[in-house]
């Protein structure tokens, strides 16, 4: 049997990775890796490699998805210029 803690270790770290593309993003100056960042914590997908995939998987709670989208909101509306505001898509695979 396959040891998953190297796995677990990748996607926490693709998690991390994210928190701190859309933390460290500076009014209307993101990166182009900032913006997938967003991108990414507020699509709605729940396939494989998605947010929602990954926090399924790490247990990644409910009240952590929404204030990780809280900021992902945030730093879309930091550049409105490149990437739409989801702000209804706050609770993602979460019913709250």
């Amino acid at each position: 049997m396959c040891d998953p803690t190297p796995y677990l270790a990748l996607w926490t770290a693709v998690v991390e990775t994210a928190l701190n593309d859309i933390r460290a993003i500076r009014p209307g100056k993101p990166t182009s890796d900032q913006r997938g960042s967003v991108a990414w914590v507020l699509a709605e997908s729940k396939h494989v490699a998605s947010f929602e995939w990954a926090c399924d998987m790490l247990g990644i709670g409910c009240g952590t998805r929404h204030e990780l989208r809280r900021l992902a909101n945030k730093g879309a509306e930091n550049d409105t210029s490149h990437i739409e505001s989801h702000s209804d898509s706050t609770t993602g695979g979460c019913n709250r």
